[in-house]
């Protein structure tokens, strides 16, 4: 079920942020603090994009795959 899975994912990103902020507070130096701090952040960003289902008139598909690409860094 599609409900399901999103809250699944949503939550493996809650996690995964909560993660990025332990090891914030265990690095060494104010460099890799603020890296660790982004990527807590960056997987904090992600939570809009899973907010509700993907035919929601608020957000529609289209429009959080532009999100998901302003959100994901250039190559």
């Amino acid at each position: 079920m599609v409900v399901v899975e999103v809250l699944a994912q949503s939550e493996k990103y809650q996690q995964y942020a909560e993660e990025a902020r332990e090891q914030a507070e265990r690095a060494s130096t104010d460099a890799d603090r603020a890296a660790w701090l982004l990527i807590a952040q960056s997987w904090l960003n992600l939570l809009p994009l899973l907010d509700g289902p993907p035919t929601s008139p608020e957000i529609p598909l289209a429009g959080r795959l532009d999100r998901l690409r302003r959100l994901s860094p250039p190559r």
